[in-house]
């Protein structure tokens, strides 16, 4: 009776679908392909590698924004931005932080169209990676301080290292931005690949107070290092 019993209650789980070593649908666990994940890992790493900007510069840092990252708003370069920040980076930014020997901070390379509008950047700005090559918004823009000079990890201050790319490098546009006393708030930068830089020199006086050349107005540029 007992075995009639158990029979019974058998049938009953095989009849509800209820898995069973002895069902015939039933299937071990499957261990996935080991050379499928080492596949995905390498396609991960090649996209990592393609977003690589330079040797000193990062992605994170072409994208970063405070102000984007307050306002949710897509702060990333497309492909064609992105070379063009390559370009800034490898022909001025690495070759000043080569001879620096030491880091250096960037405030803002990237800016996209919100980002640009919500700070009231211009249109115009290199700093929006402009594709057209007839137009002076051509190119790549980066901003640089000397937060490391401050700490004494860097030697060189905003103004040497404007002067430094200045009399050095090649490159589209050097504002020696707002200065205190003299002393410049920080340094931008700009490049275009296409062999067609200005290499124009400006000193921004501050909001309201706009752009005049360096050449002629050296003297409003100090150096703390020298005086």
């Amino acid at each position: 009776m007992f075995l009639e019993f158990l029979k019974i209650i058998k049938s009953f789980f095989l009849a509800k679908g209820h898995p069973s070593k002895t069902q015939s649908n039933y299937e071990p666990m499957v261990i996935e392909n080991t050379d499928e994940i080492k596949n995905n890992i390498e396609e991960k790493k090649e996209k990592v590698m393609s977003k690589e900007v330079s040797k000193y510069v990062s992605y994170n840092e072409v994208i970063h924004s405070n102000t984007a990252i307050a306002n949710n708003l897509n702060n990333e370069p497309t492909d064609e931005q992105l070379e063009l920040i390559r370009e800034v980076a490898k022909n001025v930014f690495d070759p000043l932080r080569e001879h620096a020997g030491a880091p250096i901070k960037i405030n803002s390379i990237f800016r996209g169209p919100e980002l640009n509008t919500k700070i009231g950047g211009s249109k115009t700005s290199q700093h929006c990676v402009g594709l057209d090559p007839t137009k002076n918004s051509y190119g790549a823009a980066m901003d640089i301080d000397d937060e490391y000079w401050k700490r004494g990890i860097n030697e060189m201050n905003n103004t040497e290292m404007g002067d430094w790319i200045r009399l050095n490098l090649d490159y589209d546009q050097l504002i020696y931005e707002a200065p205190i006393n003299g002393y410049p708030s920080w340094i931008h930068l700009s490049y275009r690949p296409d062999g067609k830089n200005r290499k124009q020199n400006l000193i921004f006086l501050g909001k309201g107070k706009g752009y005049i050349p360096y050449e002629g107005n050296e003297n409003l540029i100090s150096n703390p290092d020298l005086d």
